[in-house]
Order: structure tokens, then sequence, then C-alpha cells
């Protein structure tokens, strides 16, 4: 699968395939079957995190965008802004409340209580 990002749920379930779209396919790990697609991007998904406690994922775009999506419900919880360009990296504290994301515009933001 040729694709710019992804991530694999905590219980080992779930791999999530972020894409030149903008979307994010949810597959499961087993059976190699797609399971569901998150759209909302309007370009590159660059970087995928998904928490700890397996209930958020975050996903970053090359406009610098980064979605919260709660997973039990597929939703989009909400955007988050600050980036000037590409995110190059994303990742959650070990309590599942803080994202950390990087960028190519040379910035580090933490992004508290998500």
């Amino acid at each position: 699968h040729n694709s710019p990002s992804l991530a694999i749920a905590p219980d080992g379930e779930t791999i999530f395939i972020g894409d030149y779209h903008g979307n994010i396919h949810l597959w499961d790990s087993h059976k190699g079957q797609e399971l569901s697609t998150l759209g909302g991007h309007s370009g590159i998904v660059k970087a995928i995190a998904v928490s700890p406690d397996g209930k958020m994922l975050a996903s970053g775009d090359k406009q610098g965008m980064i979605k919260l999506w709660q997973l039990d419900s597929k939703t989009e919880v909400c955007t988050l802004e600050g980036h000037s360009a590409d995110i190059s990296g994303l990742i959650f504290s070990p309590d599942s409340q803080t994202l950390v994301s990087s960028s190519v515009d040379t910035t580090i933001k933490v992004w508290g209580r998500v």
C-alpha cells in the first residue's frame, strides 16, 4: 500500500493509513479488510498517531492542519491550527491527554487536554 503515513492501534487490531487525497483508511490487521474511511483533510495526510488508550486518532496534513478523531464514533472532534507547513510528526503522551506535533516550519506545538 503506497501511503505517506500509517499507525497501528495499541491493541494491534486496527491499522490506520493516510493517503494522498486527505483520507484515513482503517484496516483490520488480521483479516486485511478495510473497515472504514475517515475523510476531512484537503491534502496529503503526512502523519498519524493513535492515543495509548486507543480512544483518539490525530492526523496531520501538508497544509499544517491537525485533526482529532474520536475512534469509537469515527467522528472528527476538532481541527488544531498553529503550523504553517507540513506536519512531520505527531505523538500522544503516555496518559493520552497531550498531543505534541512537529512541522517542517521548524516548530513543535504542545496541545494539552486533547
